[in-house]
């Protein structure tokens, strides 16, 4: 690809080379003013080198005069947000302290500089635009806030500066807001398995009991998403703040039990267990959390283990779901023995 002269000169770090074509008077040097398959601009392409000495010399120039708000096309980024993407703090600095838009939001997810920095985790870059007073409660196109990207990444040092930055009562506003689609920060770190975020989120007093629009919520994630000894720590952190132990997701009807059960862990099934859940529950489809392990299990051993744990809290060995089939015939479709001869008499 063939770039005009300034923007060639800019590629390859010349500062010489670019300061002699800014001075002089002859325009097709800068021209055409964009370059690329999405029209980046001279800043853009300074932003993206982190060329401060260039970068300068671009915003100084009296004859070729960039404009700082201009985008690219395929994501509507500004020179600032490229150097956002960079996490390049002193081109953030020079771009704002030259005008740059510190809300500019981009075109296609609405994204300011702030949600940007914070999504690619550049926690200097974060501080930075704080410094410069840019806005923490702000909202892209899908109701992802700074405080909420933080938490579903994971991102922990970002989330505490942004959240002390905010102070108590800012901090108490959005600590239980919700994307488009009413997950938390709480949720979605819990669905990411970001053990420390959400001991961060419970210790500030996060609602775990908070439903999603789909009626997950966040004991739902640890079940589903939980792995190992990690995961059942924190479902008993959201146990003993009180988390929704029998809330049903709105299009299958599983609680908690129901997900644990399914996914054959014997550890969750026995921690939810035992802090109450309703083994009877069914499911829209007419599955208890029994009959759901059965159905979905995948090691036998795990499965009888849980069949036993089920059982002995009192529930129906003899369940069937809506089509009549039962835990014996689920069973012996599966080649498991043991089972089946547990359930025969059912």
């Amino acid at each position: 690809m063939t770039y005009p002269p300034l923007i060639a000169a800019i590629r390859s770090g010349s500062t010489e080379e670019v300061q002699a074509i800014l001075s002089t008077a002859n325009a097709t040097y800068w021209h055409p003013p964009t370059a690329g398959k999405q029209n980046w601009t001279p800043l853009h392409f300074a932003a993206y080198s982190q060329n401060l000495p260039i970068l300068a010399l671009l915003l100084a120039s009296s004859k070729h005069k960039p404009d700082i708000t201009a985008t690219e096309t395929k994501d509507g980024f500004t020179p600032l947000h490229k150097a956002i993407e960079k996490g390049w703090v002193d081109g953030i600095k020079l771009l704002l302290e030259h005008g740059a838009d510190i809300e500019a939001a981009t075109t296609t997810s609405k994204s300011t500089p702030l949600m940007l920095a914070v999504k690619f985790g550049h926690l200097d870059a974060v501080r930075t635009l704080l410094n410069y007073n840019a806005r923490v409660v702000c909202y892209n196109n899908i109701g992802m806030s700074p405080i909420l990207t933080a938490a579903e990444r994971g991102h922990l040092d970002i989330l505490k500066l942004l959240w002390y930055h905010l102070g108590p009562a800012g901090a108490e506003e959005v600590k239980n807001d919700e994307n488009s689609t009413g997950r938390t920060a709480l949720f979605l770190a819990t669905k990411r398995g970001h053990t420390d975020t959400i001991k961060f989120l419970i210790s500030e007093k996060a609602d775990v009991r908070t439903s999603c629009d789909d009626g997950w919520t966040p004991i739902h994630a640890a079940a589903h998403h939980g792995s190992g000894d990690e995961g059942l720590e924190v479902i008993k952190m959201l146990l003993e703040e009180g988390a929704s132990l029998n809330a049903r997701i709105v299009e299958t009807g599983y609680t908690p039990l129901h997900i644990a059960a399914a996914r054959g862990d014997v550890s969750y099934v026995s921690e939810l267990v035992e802090a109450g859940a309703k083994l009877d529950v069914r499911s829209n489809m007419g599955y208890t959390p029994l009959y759901t392990a059965v159905r979905f299990g995948k090691n036998e051993d795990d499965i009888y283990s849980i069949v036993e744990l089920l059982v002995k809290g009192g529930a129906d060995l003899g369940v069937k779901d809506c089509f009549g089939m039962g835990v014996r015939s689920m069973a012996k479709q599966k080649g498991w023995k043991r089972l089946e001869k547990r359930a025969e008499l059912y």
